[in-house]
């Protein structure tokens, strides 16, 4: 109640303070920003790991979720056109969260046809469809949770369970897949052949990760699942909660050697990361005191730090034109939350926006900013909630 009522004060205090500015812009990095926004509706994308944006920027993927009282509270999935600021509804989704959404995402290339999670008759399932009418194209019998369309691969693991352990990134409800048999797994599946097979369990990764719970542990989970872009190597986290304190080390899996093995940090949890190329990523992990950013190469698992005395938060990165990151903060005591840009040559992070965010959305219901950027990397999007409501702000770049 005391920590309720704190919260409460910042908020109130941080209005009076800046005026009432819900949105403060960088004009030297930022040149336009446009907002898809409805005020009968939450809209939002998701986690930054996946792109919304058209191969040509034409369109943005949007799901929409209905505020008006007793309406259908299924989500929307919907393509807003950049080009004509107008929004279209093309399907539905039983199959949500506020963190990931239905992983809305292009299925082809081209970004011709959507794939998303959804659910029939008590299980849960994927779906390809048309972006023009909505149509059926394809269907595969699990959700997923990353999709390589170069290998033609799935990747999932029990959504169930993830939602049970880690509130709001799962989906509720009972589902009678029977893919993962006993145990939560990490499931592969071959999106021509339609068959799959069960690449890790939880118990089996219990036991290769002993000398970091030493079987301490209260449960035990697996999340953020990740291809490479050439679909070789799949990356994740393997997560364990020992007196509702997280912990995390990252599992590494190659589809040419058929073998998987895990990185230590040295009591250092890995919690968030991008992809920059095939071997590569940039990553954040922390201690519950401080975090770290460095760039980790998976094939000579070579870990090269970045320092930053503005960056101590965790935060989820985004790598591009080889010196820039995106980092963005979650809201601070006054409920204003920022998107910087971090210029690795000159180790200078500069804002980019700071937004605020009602105090509502907190914990499960939070609104995380997760940046994600278009194919030239000249258009930003993220989640913001400044409305009282989920929107999704769009930012041109300058040159």
């Amino acid at each position: 109640m005391i920590k309720i009522l704190k919260e409460n004060i910042f908020n109130l205090i941080s209005k009076t303070l800046l005026f009432k500015k819900k949105l403060i812009i960088n004009p030297d990095i930022v040149k336009n920003i446009f907002l898809i926004d409805d005020e009968n509706h939450d809209t939002f994308f998701g986690y930054y790991d996946l792109c919304p944006f058209h191969i040509n920027s034409k369109f943005h993927l949007v799901h929409r979720l209905s505020k008006v009282k007793n309406s259908v509270k299924n989500i929307e999935i919907g393509i807003y056109s950049l080009e004509e600021k107008k929004y279209k509804k093309i399907s539905n989704s039983n199959l949500y969260n506020f963190q990931f959404g239905s992983r809305l995402s292009w299925f082809d290339l081209n970004c011709n046809y959507l794939l998303f999670n959804d659910s029939l008759n008590g299980n849960m399932l994927s779906k390809v469809i048309d972006k023009k009418n909505g149509k059926v194209i394809d269907q595969f019998d699990l959700p997923f949770f990353d999709f390589n369309q170069s290998v033609g691969r799935f990747v999932t693991t029990d959504f169930s369970k993830l939602g049970s352990f880690r509130l709001g990134y799962g989906y509720k409800g009972q589902y009678y897949n029977n893919y993962f048999k006993k145990n939560n797994s990490i499931f592969i599946f071959d999106s021509s052949k339609k068959i799959g097979k069960e690449l890790l369990n939880i118990s089996e990764a219990d036991k290769l990760n002993k000398q970091y719970t030493k079987l301490n542990f209260d449960i035990s989970y697996f999340n953020h699942l990740k291809f490479s872009p050439d679909g070789e190597i799949l990356i994740f986290l393997y997560v364990w909660v020992k007196n509702s304190k997280r912990y995390s080390t990252l599992g590494i899996f190659n589809f040419n050697t058929n073998k998987i093995h895990f990185i230590n940090f040295n009591d250092w949890n890995p919690s968030h990361f991008n992809f920059y190329d095939k071997n590569n990523i940039v990553l954040t992990i922390n201690n519950y005191k401080k975090s770290k950013l460095l760039f980790f190469n998976l094939k000579d698992e070579i870990k090269t730090y970045l320092s930053n005395s503005n960056i101590r938060h965790d935060f989820h990165p985004y790598f591009f034109r080889n010196k820039f990151i995106l980092n963005d903060s979650y809201p601070n005591r006054l409920g204003y939350q920022k998107l910087n840009l971090l210029n690795i040559e000159s180790n200078i992070n500069s804002k980019i926006i700071e937004v605020f965010s009602p105090i509502k959305f907190r914990n499960i219901n939070k609104c995380d900013l997760h940046p994600r950027m278009n194919n030239d990397h000249h258009l930003i999007s993220v989640d913001t909630s400044y409305n009282n409501r989920r929107s999704v702000l769009i930012l041109e770049l300058k040159k």
